[in-house]
Protein backbone atom coordinates (compact mmCIF):
# COMPACT_ATOMS: atom_id res chain seq x y z
CA UNK A 1 0.00 0.00 0.00
CA UNK A 2 1.27 3.09 -0.61
CA UNK A 3 2.92 5.22 2.67
CA UNK A 4 1.97 9.00 3.26
CA UNK A 5 3.17 11.93 4.43
CA UNK A 6 0.77 13.02 7.56
CA UNK A 7 -0.17 16.74 7.02
CA UNK A 8 -3.12 18.59 9.10
CA UNK A 9 -4.72 22.04 9.04
CA UNK A 10 -3.50 23.88 11.38
CA UNK A 11 -4.13 27.92 12.16
CA UNK A 12 -1.82 30.02 14.16
CA UNK A 13 -2.62 33.68 15.58
CA UNK A 14 -6.10 35.17 17.59
CA UNK A 15 -9.32 35.06 16.84
CA UNK A 16 -11.00 36.61 14.02
CA UNK A 17 -7.30 37.24 11.97
CA UNK A 18 -6.01 33.43 12.26
CA UNK A 19 -3.52 32.44 9.75
CA UNK A 20 -4.15 29.10 8.11
CA UNK A 21 -1.83 26.66 6.62
CA UNK A 22 -1.02 22.74 6.87
CA UNK A 23 1.65 21.37 9.02
CA UNK A 24 3.47 18.62 8.48
CA UNK A 25 4.42 15.89 11.32
CA UNK A 26 8.50 14.90 10.57
CA UNK A 27 9.72 12.54 12.81
CA UNK A 28 12.42 12.89 12.00
CA UNK A 29 13.22 16.78 11.80
CA UNK A 30 15.28 17.75 15.07
CA UNK A 31 13.00 20.90 15.62
CA UNK A 32 10.06 22.77 14.61
CA UNK A 33 9.75 25.01 11.32
CA UNK A 34 7.63 27.85 9.62
CA UNK A 35 8.86 29.41 6.41
CA UNK A 36 9.53 32.85 6.46
CA UNK A 37 5.96 33.60 4.30
CA UNK A 38 3.81 31.95 7.03
CA UNK A 39 6.09 34.17 9.60
CA UNK A 40 5.54 37.29 7.90
CA UNK A 41 1.79 36.50 7.24
CA UNK A 42 1.14 35.94 10.89
CA UNK A 43 3.33 39.56 12.12
CA UNK A 44 0.70 41.28 9.53
CA UNK A 45 -2.32 40.00 10.88
CA UNK A 46 -1.14 39.99 14.66
CA UNK A 47 1.40 43.36 14.59
CA UNK A 48 1.34 43.61 18.77
CA UNK A 49 2.38 40.07 18.66
CA UNK A 50 0.09 38.76 21.44
CA UNK A 51 0.12 35.29 19.78
CA UNK A 52 3.99 35.24 18.62
CA UNK A 53 7.08 36.78 20.03
CA UNK A 54 10.98 36.72 19.32
CA UNK A 55 13.18 35.06 21.34
CA UNK A 56 17.25 35.73 22.25
CA UNK A 57 18.03 32.08 20.61
CA UNK A 58 19.05 30.24 17.01
CA UNK A 59 19.58 26.87 16.16
CA UNK A 60 22.22 25.31 13.03
CA UNK A 61 20.03 22.71 10.72
CA UNK A 62 20.87 21.46 7.42
CA UNK A 63 18.84 20.08 4.81
CA UNK A 64 18.45 16.26 3.91
CA UNK A 65 20.42 16.94 0.21
CA UNK A 66 23.56 19.38 0.79
CA UNK A 67 26.21 19.56 3.23
CA UNK A 68 25.48 23.00 3.64
CA UNK A 69 24.61 24.49 7.45
CA UNK A 70 22.12 27.20 8.03
CA UNK A 71 20.82 29.00 11.08
CA UNK A 72 17.32 29.56 12.00
CA UNK A 73 16.00 32.81 14.15
CA UNK A 74 13.70 31.31 16.68
CA UNK A 75 10.42 32.46 17.57
CA UNK A 76 7.58 31.44 20.25
CA UNK A 77 4.15 31.28 18.75
CA UNK A 78 0.46 29.90 19.72
CA UNK A 79 -1.19 27.30 16.88
CA UNK A 80 -4.00 24.99 16.72
CA UNK A 81 -4.56 21.83 15.25
CA UNK A 82 -8.35 21.13 15.61
CA UNK A 83 -9.02 21.34 19.36
CA UNK A 84 -5.39 20.75 20.40
CA UNK A 85 -3.15 24.30 21.31
CA UNK A 86 0.04 24.82 22.25
CA UNK A 87 2.77 27.68 22.37
CA UNK A 88 6.42 26.55 21.22
CA UNK A 89 9.58 27.28 19.70
CA UNK A 90 9.78 27.39 15.71
CA UNK A 91 12.30 27.79 13.76
CA UNK A 92 12.35 30.16 10.88
CA UNK A 93 13.85 28.72 7.27
CA UNK A 94 12.95 28.92 4.20
CA UNK A 95 10.40 26.51 3.44
CA UNK A 96 9.39 25.39 -0.09
CA UNK A 97 6.43 22.64 0.08
CA UNK A 98 4.99 23.23 3.63
CA UNK A 99 5.06 26.38 6.09
CA UNK A 100 4.99 24.17 9.15
CA UNK A 101 6.71 21.50 10.30
CA UNK A 102 6.60 19.71 13.58
CA UNK A 103 9.63 18.13 14.26
CA UNK A 104 11.18 15.59 17.11
CA UNK A 105 11.02 18.61 19.97
CA UNK A 106 7.10 18.72 19.30
CA UNK A 107 6.57 14.85 19.02
CA UNK A 108 8.50 14.72 22.07
CA UNK A 109 6.13 16.60 24.32
CA UNK A 110 2.69 16.52 22.68
CA UNK A 111 2.46 13.34 20.30
CA UNK A 112 1.24 9.95 22.38
CA UNK A 113 0.01 7.78 19.50
CA UNK A 114 0.62 8.05 15.59
CA UNK A 115 -1.38 5.58 13.00
CA UNK A 116 0.32 6.57 9.70
CA UNK A 117 -1.68 3.96 7.86
CA UNK A 118 -5.07 5.82 9.03
CA UNK A 119 -3.67 9.21 8.84
CA UNK A 120 -4.20 9.93 12.86
CA UNK A 121 -2.33 10.72 15.45
CA UNK A 122 -3.00 11.58 19.52
CA UNK A 123 -1.77 14.95 20.79
CA UNK A 124 -1.72 15.78 24.89
CA UNK A 125 -1.58 19.06 25.68
CA UNK A 126 0.26 21.26 28.85
CA UNK A 127 -2.81 20.24 30.80
CA UNK A 128 -3.22 16.19 29.95
CA UNK A 129 -6.41 16.98 27.65
CA UNK A 130 -5.83 14.17 24.71
CA UNK A 131 -6.99 15.32 21.31
CA UNK A 132 -7.47 13.42 17.99
CA UNK A 133 -6.25 15.21 15.27
CA UNK A 134 -6.91 13.21 11.83
CA UNK A 135 -4.51 14.33 8.72
CA UNK A 136 -5.75 15.89 5.32
CA UNK A 137 -5.65 12.65 2.92
CA UNK A 138 -6.36 15.44 -0.16
CA UNK A 139 -3.59 17.87 0.55
CA UNK A 140 -1.35 15.05 0.51
CA UNK A 141 -2.64 13.25 -3.03
CA UNK A 142 -2.97 16.51 -5.12
CA UNK A 143 0.74 17.06 -4.24
CA UNK A 144 2.34 13.69 -4.47
CA UNK A 145 4.18 14.11 -1.53
CA UNK A 146 4.66 9.99 -1.20
CA UNK A 147 7.21 8.82 0.76
CA UNK A 148 6.86 5.19 -0.70
CA UNK A 149 5.65 4.24 -4.36
CA UNK A 150 4.81 0.85 -5.48
CA UNK A 151 6.88 -0.36 -8.21
CA UNK A 152 4.19 0.71 -10.79
CA UNK A 153 4.24 4.09 -10.03
CA UNK A 154 8.26 4.14 -9.69
CA UNK A 155 8.80 5.17 -13.46
CA UNK A 156 6.43 7.88 -13.19
CA UNK A 157 7.29 9.29 -9.77
CA UNK A 158 11.19 9.82 -11.18
CA UNK A 159 9.79 12.24 -13.91
CA UNK A 160 7.55 14.40 -11.54
CA UNK A 161 9.41 17.93 -10.18
CA UNK A 162 11.29 17.59 -6.65
CA UNK A 163 12.33 13.90 -6.47
CA UNK A 164 15.19 13.88 -5.35
CA UNK A 165 16.22 10.05 -4.64
CA UNK A 166 14.86 6.48 -5.39
CA UNK A 167 15.62 3.55 -3.72
CA UNK A 168 15.06 0.48 -5.71
CA UNK A 169 14.84 -3.23 -3.45
CA UNK A 170 14.17 -5.89 -5.68
CA UNK A 171 11.73 -8.38 -3.28
CA UNK A 172 11.76 -12.11 -3.85
CA UNK A 173 8.14 -13.14 -4.12
CA UNK A 174 9.07 -16.66 -3.88
CA UNK A 175 8.25 -17.82 -0.17
CA UNK A 176 10.93 -19.36 1.46
CA UNK A 177 9.53 -22.73 2.44
CA UNK A 178 8.88 -23.24 -1.25
CA UNK A 179 12.37 -23.25 -1.77
CA UNK A 180 13.23 -25.32 0.66
CA UNK A 181 10.78 -27.90 -0.76
CA UNK A 182 12.74 -27.56 -3.73
CA UNK A 183 15.81 -28.26 -2.76
CA UNK A 184 14.63 -31.25 -0.43
CA UNK A 185 13.08 -32.81 -3.49
CA UNK A 186 16.15 -32.57 -5.38
CA UNK A 187 17.97 -33.95 -2.75
CA UNK A 188 15.30 -36.93 -2.22
CA UNK A 189 16.33 -37.68 -6.08
CA UNK A 190 19.74 -37.97 -5.30
CA UNK A 191 20.21 -39.82 -2.02
CA UNK A 192 16.65 -41.94 -2.70
CA UNK A 193 18.52 -45.33 -1.29
CA UNK A 194 18.38 -43.64 2.17
CA UNK A 195 15.23 -42.93 2.56
CA UNK A 196 13.73 -45.94 1.35
CA UNK A 197 12.25 -48.31 4.56
CA UNK A 198 14.31 -51.01 5.79
CA UNK A 199 13.12 -54.39 6.02
CA UNK A 200 15.87 -56.32 7.65
CA UNK A 201 19.20 -55.61 8.84
CA UNK A 202 21.65 -53.56 7.54
CA UNK A 203 24.49 -55.17 5.84
CA UNK A 204 28.00 -55.36 7.77
CA UNK A 205 30.28 -52.14 6.97
CA UNK A 206 33.53 -54.35 7.57
CA UNK A 207 32.79 -58.13 6.56
CA UNK A 208 33.50 -60.58 10.01
CA UNK A 209 33.18 -57.32 12.45
CA UNK A 210 29.31 -57.95 13.47
CA UNK A 211 29.12 -57.30 16.90
CA UNK A 212 28.15 -59.72 19.09
CA UNK A 213 28.13 -60.45 23.50
CA UNK A 214 29.91 -63.41 24.08
CA UNK A 215 27.75 -65.01 26.97
CA UNK A 216 29.05 -68.15 28.74
CA UNK A 217 27.38 -71.24 28.94
CA UNK A 218 25.69 -71.77 31.63
CA UNK A 219 26.25 -68.90 33.50
CA UNK A 220 23.63 -66.96 35.99
CA UNK A 221 22.67 -63.00 36.05
CA UNK A 222 24.86 -61.41 38.00
CA UNK A 223 23.38 -60.72 41.69
CA UNK A 224 21.81 -58.03 42.48
CA UNK A 225 19.82 -56.14 45.71
CA UNK A 226 16.11 -56.19 45.68
CA UNK A 227 14.45 -52.26 44.61
CA UNK A 228 13.91 -50.22 47.65
CA UNK A 229 9.96 -50.63 47.69
CA UNK A 230 7.91 -47.97 49.43
CA UNK A 231 5.99 -48.39 52.54
CA UNK A 232 2.60 -48.69 50.72
CA UNK A 233 3.80 -51.55 48.41
CA UNK A 234 5.74 -53.10 51.22
CA UNK A 235 2.41 -53.06 53.02
CA UNK A 236 0.65 -54.87 50.56
CA UNK A 237 -0.65 -58.62 50.63
CA UNK A 238 1.97 -60.97 49.24
CA UNK A 239 1.32 -61.16 45.26
CA UNK A 240 -0.75 -58.56 45.30
CA UNK A 241 2.06 -55.73 44.82
CA UNK A 242 2.64 -56.78 40.96
CA UNK A 243 -1.12 -56.15 40.42
CA UNK A 244 -2.80 -53.34 42.75
CA UNK A 245 -0.03 -51.65 44.44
Amino acid sequence: PRHEFLAAETYFGNKPHKVRTQAYLDTLASCCFISERLFKELQQTDPKGLSWQYTTTAFNYSVAVGQQVHTAPVIKARFSIDGFQSCIDFGVAPLETFDCILGATFCHKHLTALDWQNHRMVLRNNHGTKSTVYGDHQFIASRKLDLIVPRSEARKAVKKPGCLLLMIQPVDKTPKLISEDSDFGSMHSQYKHLFEPRIELPPERVPGETFKIQVEEGATPQYRNYYRLSPPTTNCPQGAGDRVC
